[in-house]
């Protein structure tokens, strides 16, 4: 341990005092682990004057003292900080929040750190966490929430048995995101080159997808006597295609008009997907990680795991 560390602190005009806690688990303490935090930026402060010296300090100390907030309830993790992909990653995430200090985002960037620290090695999900945490200093809380809305949309799978139990289900699971999910076609653009989403879907309406992965819930649609049994064409192969083709129609219209009249959530999430570039995109592994952490804060009771944004 460093020595340094038992001193006693004094602090002067413009000093910043770091409060270090008497517990330490094989050989690394939360005060250890706190001043690697600190010490790490010490050599990125040169450049600064010293007012943005100060406030960045004041920055990194408020990052540092949630992070160990977080380490005391899983303190099996401590041991971690002997590691030196840890300190990378520890140093990085406090100089990323002390130049942007976007506040909107720490609670997400800290359960990915710790999420990060808690994997063994450089096995290829830590690799993953510690490219979304940088990736995640860079967006705003907008993006994040519009890329929650992507995932819960094109990946979680939702258990309701009928259209209307879907419906109720969904609306739950998007209500937090909705709001501040951005339209912005420039923000959304910047996620696809940030590496979060792809633009290589095929151009879909919100209807038409449900159609396509919800199968066995858009079948209750071919029950509804507005959809056709047979199309009248020359010939028997003709006849079953044309068929076909218009029950899809007539299926996707019949949706949309559905989806149209649901809960406001419903209406409005239909109407985010038809008129955004989401409605030809998907996620990306980096994407889906964010998305994925930023879920488990905003609904905790969600239950899944890591198999839904991440496959080795």
């Amino acid at each position: 341990m460093n020595e340094r560390l038992n001193q006693k602190q004094e602090g002067g005009d413009g000093s910043t005092n770091i409060q270090a806690r008497n517990v330490t688990i094989t050989g690394v303490s939360f005060a250890d682990a706190r001043q690697i935090a600190i010490d790490a930026m010490k050599s990125e402060m040169g450049a600064l004057s010293r007012a943005a010296e100060q406030a960045a300090l004041l920055r990194i100390n408020e990052y540092a003292e949630a992070l160990l907030g977080r380490l005391e309830r899983r303190p099996e993790l401590l041991e971690r900080f002997q590691e030196p992909r840890t300190q990378f990653s520890v140093r990085d995430t406090h100089l990323l929040h002390a130049k942007r200090g976007a506040d909107d985002v720490v609670d997400l960037t800290l359960d990915m750190l710790v999420d990060f620290i808690a994997c063994r090695g450089s096995d290829f999900k830590s690799v993953v966490l510690d490219d979304a945490i940088k990736v995640t200093h860079s967006l705003t809380r907008n993006q994040i929430d519009a890329l929650t809305l992507l995932l819960i949309f094109r990946k979680l799978p939702l258990q309701a048995d009928t259209i209307e139990g879907w419906c109720d289900e969904m609306a739950e699971l998007a209500k937090p995101f909705m709001e501040g999910a951005t339209h912005s076609e420039a923000q959304l653009d910047y996620l696809a080159s940030t590496g979060c989403t792809t633009m290589d879907v095929i151009n879909q309406t919100f209807a038409s997808y449900f159609s396509m992965r919800y199968r066995h819930l858009a079948s209750e649609v071919d029950l509804k006597p507005e959809v056709p049994t047979k199309a009248k064409t020359r010939n028997d192969f003709i006849d079953r295609h044309a068929t076909e083709n218009l029950r899809k129609k007539v299926s996707t219209d019949w949706l949309r008009d559905y989806f149209s009249n649901a809960r406001p959530e419903i209406v409005s999430l239909q109407s985010y997907f038809d008129t955004t570039v989401f409605r030809r995109s998907n996620l990306r592994i980096i994407g889906s990680a964010i998305a994925a952490a930023n879920l488990r804060l905003k609904q905790p009771i969600v239950q899944f795991d890591d198999s839904l944004w991440f496959e080795a």
